[in-house]
């Protein structure tokens, strides 16, 4: 009964005095917490600041690979103090993607290329210390390399544009891009002159894809749109060259190519990459490059305006696929990969005005065909004078005077093109015919050699098929068979010398000219080294791999 007779207020009170011990009994722990969130910060941060120390540590050994552990040692200290210990470790890196990350580095070597540094350091305790713990252990490491385990270098194949024809080159590009160019003289000159580094085109294009600046792995796997290879250009052109390259559009920019059709790479040299790119290349290089992939296996029907000798004039040029994936652009440390130009075939139909007064006139049909001309690094020579050996052989050569009987496997550089004599003229009613074939076999690789001056200017040097003797004109002159109701009159070939006129002139002015801008040339190939690169030893552009 008495208990019935207590005051709701005692109780209350109570239970306020309970809640008063459970907030102590937490604020305890909060103030552990906090003690433990400002120790880990500081071995965070700590950690942080000896990762970042390594990092520059590595770069600098890598640099300096003769003196590794002193530039190391130097570097750390310089960054964290005197109470450290750096452990320094000299060797080969090979940034091959088929071997695990953590087993790309070797120590040791006869060729060093890469560095490996190990900080060991301690993180000030602050709260910890209650407890007789002052600091904790912090150890962090990184790896640097110089481009390359190998000495590797960039070449290219199929570059004429010394020896560009304003006319041919409005034509061509109007055909590749589906819609009408016009470039003038101003314009024309400018993009012939106009130069773009390639490092920063690549890095550039990697930003336009989406893909991180320097992962070239993914970004060689990627595909760009001809538009997109355009913009780029035009963003890391120079000023005065933004224009030009903004006048060029077309209906076919949304072609896709592989950026690896473009920019080849082999595995020894993938690591040495970014160093590698970085040379100056002609904008108009890239832009033929990419529009010639993006219209590979394709016919382009061209509008010729030369036509001060002959009446009319009708072009065709088949451009067919690089063989094998090749690339414009290769770096390369040894004989694989292959380099190739893109096979082509090239139709040109002439009406001539009168030649003879006892011919009205004359149709004339040209048909060439050049396969893919090669090329592979040789040798690669580092020393004080860096030196490069390139083979090259041209590609096979055909070029005939006469009928084509199969037009329709023009295109399809998987069929053999057929000719045989081709009616040029009626006299009095009656066919007469002309039929020249020339043909290159020669497949000899020649050497090409390239000392460092060359290299600096990017001097192309020229690989020419042997059996090919005097000028193409003698050539097809010396063969050509002439017929009038089935009788070979070839000794009445130099009394119709002004019926061959045309046919230097379809040479000289539209199928050399024609072939230039596609990079190629009858029975000749042109091979450049851009850039060279060499590992260890002092100097260089170090990179973290790890």
């Amino acid at each position: 009964m008495w208990l019935s007779r207590l005051k709701p207020e005692i109780f209350a009170k109570d239970q306020e005095g309970g809640v008063a011990i459970i907030v102590a009994a937490a604020s305890v722990l909060i103030v552990i917490l906090a003690a433990l969130a400002v120790d880990l910060g500081s071995i965070v941060l700590k950690a942080r600041t000896v990762q970042g120390a390594a990092d520059l540590a590595s770069l600098a050994a890598a640099r300096y690979l003769p003196k590794a552990q002193a530039a190391a040692t130097a570097t750390a200290k310089a960054n964290l103090g005197n109470d450290i210990t750096v452990q320094t470790t000299v060797g080969v890196y090979v940034g091959d993607p088929n071997i695990k990350p953590d087993l790309r580095f070797t120590a040791g070597g006869t060729s060093p290329n890469a560095a490996r540094v190990v900080i060991n350091d301690r993180a000030k305790l602050y709260f910890a210390r209650i407890m007789g713990f002052h600091s904790a252990p912090i150890t962090r490491q990184s790896t640097a390399a110089l481009p390359g385990s190998k000495p590797s270098a960039v070449f290219s194949i199929g570059s004429r544009l010394l020896s560009l024809n304003r006319g041919i080159l409005n034509s061509v590009l109007t055909g590749l891009l589906g819609s009408n160019i016009n470039l003038n003289v101003m314009d024309y000159n400018r993009l012939v002159g106009a130069d773009v580094n390639l490092l920063q085109f690549v890095d550039a294009l990697a930003v336009k894809l989406g893909v991180e600046a320097g992962d070239y792995d993914a970004l060689l796997a990627h595909n760009v749109t001809t538009g997109q290879l355009l913009d780029v250009l035009r963003v890391v052109a120079d000023d005065d060259d933004k224009a030009v390259l903004g006048s060029i559009t077309g209906a076919r920019l949304s072609v896709p190519i592989k950026v690896s059709d473009i920019l080849g790479v082999d595995v020894d040299a993938r690591d040495g990459l970014r160093r590698a790119l970085n040379v100056d290349v002609s904008a108009l290089d890239i832009l033929m490059a990419g529009l010639e992939t993006a219209n590979g296996n394709r016919q382009l029907a061209l509008n010729s305006d030369v036509n001060a000798i002959l009446a009319d004039v009708k072009v065709k040029v088949a451009i067919g696929e690089r063989p094998n994936q090749s690339a414009w652009i290769t770096v390369s440390s040894g004989q694989t990969p292959i380099i190739r130009t893109a096979q082509t075939r090239v139709f040109v139909q002439a009406k001539t005005k009168n030649l003879v007064p006892e011919l009205l006139a004359a149709d004339l049909q040209l048909f060439a065909e050049v396969a893919s001309a090669e090329a592979k690094i040789a040798d690669i020579r580092c020393s004080a004078t860096n030196r490069v050996d390139v083979d090259a052989r041209p590609g096979l050569l055909r070029v005939t005077v006469g009928n084509v009987t199969n037009p329709g496997d023009f295109s399809d550089f998987k069929r053999p093109i057929y000719t045989d004599d081709l009616t040029i003229a009626e006299v009095l009613l009656l066919p007469l015919k002309i039929y020249a074939n020339v043909e290159s076999k020669d497949r000899t690789w020649q050497r090409l050699q390239f000392n460092a001056t060359e290299i600096a200017k990017h001097t192309p040097k020229t690989v020419r098929a042997k059996e090919i003797v005097g000028s193409l004109l003698n050539n097809l002159t010396s063969q050509l068979k002439i017929s009038f109701l089935g009788l070979q009159l070839d000794w009445i070939v130099k009394l119709l010398t002004p019926l061959l006129t045309p046919i230097g002139y379809l040479l000289d002015a539209i199928l050399n000219p024609l072939l230039r801008v596609l990079g190629i040339g009858l029975g000749e190939a042109d091979v450049r080294v851009l850039g060279v690169n060499c590992p260890g030893g002092v100097g260089g552009i170090p990179y973290l791999v790890g």
